[in-house]
């Protein structure tokens, strides 16, 4: 039987959008974001009112933590299991021989799902990002609680440079999942890499805790629009922003690369 190798890219993007928009792990993502959404909304208001009972000296020392970069793990590790089910999924159910033999150019697949996977990371990063900001904003009001004495438009380019960053684990989630062909060990290394590593680092000699650190995925925001040497961040100047950038682009090509040549070189 002869390949039919004409398929065209567009088809392929297609055939794989149907697939993730299709499946509910796509649908509960929608609904984590609503919930983070409404989570955040309920911990401004909960510190509003908290803050409304401290006496006027305890006032001056309340600050609150920017909630957006607080929902910011929860929302990369929601969007890593999601890119890691947009093919481990396949491999459980055995589709994945039919959408190989369809395309037979694998690396287009892989392709495809990273791109579709990136693209939606980055809306719901970057909605969430935005969303929680403006949103405990309305609810603190007047309230200095630190992370709102400065306009909304400082905050933009982190808010941006997060939500990038999100879209970047989501691909990395892509990328394992294709390696190990299954979810649970890409879901464990994903939440290492994201919660556990940090806080083990953290232990290290200095300044091997601070280099550690700040080459994580968590540390890279900041030093990626400039603002770690400024108090925003306990990473300091560690890496520039250029070095920073290079280190955020650096975790997809060591997912994507070692999946497309087992991707090409495994059966499926």
């Amino acid at each position: 039987m002869v390949e039919n190798r004409s398929i065209r890219w567009s088809d392929v993007l297609a055939a794989e959008w149907l697939k993730i928009r299709s499946v509910r792990s796509t649908r509960h993502l929608l609904v984590a974001l609503v919930l983070i959404l409404v989570g955040a909304a309920a911990l401004a208001w909960y510190a509003a009112s908290a803050f409304d009972s401290l006496t006027p000296e305890r006032r001056a020392r309340f600050v609150l933590s920017p909630l957006d970069q607080v929902v910011a793990l929860p929302v990369q590790i929601c969007v890593a299991v999601l890119g890691i089910l947009t093919i481990a999924a396949e491999y459980t159910t055995g589709s994945i021989r039919t959408s190989l033999t369809a395309v037979p150019r694998r690396g287009r697949v892989l392709a495809a799902k990273a791109l579709l996977t990136a693209g939606i990371a980055l809306v719901v990063g970057q909605l969430t990002g935005f969303g929680v900001a403006v949103v405990s904003r309305l609810v603190v009001g007047d309230r200095p609680m630190g992370f709102n004495t400065a306009p909304l438009a400082d905050d933009v380019p982190l808010l941006l440079a997060t939500g990038v960053t999100t879209a970047v684990v989501a691909v990395v989630g892509v990328g394992l999942g294709t390696v190990l062909r299954g979810s649970v060990g890409p879901v464990v290394i994903v939440v290492a890499l994201l919660y556990v590593v940090p806080i083990l680092a953290q232990a290290l000699p200095s300044p091997v805790d601070a280099w550690v650190s700040a080459l994580l995925p968590g540390a890279l925001p900041g030093q990626l629009v400039g603002i770690a040497n400024e108090g925003h961040s306990v990473y300091q100047d560690m890496l520039s922003p250029l070095g920073a950038l290079a280190v955020l682009l650096a975790y997809p090509v060591a997912a994507l690369v070692p999946a497309a040549v087992l991707l090409r070189r495994r059966d499926a």
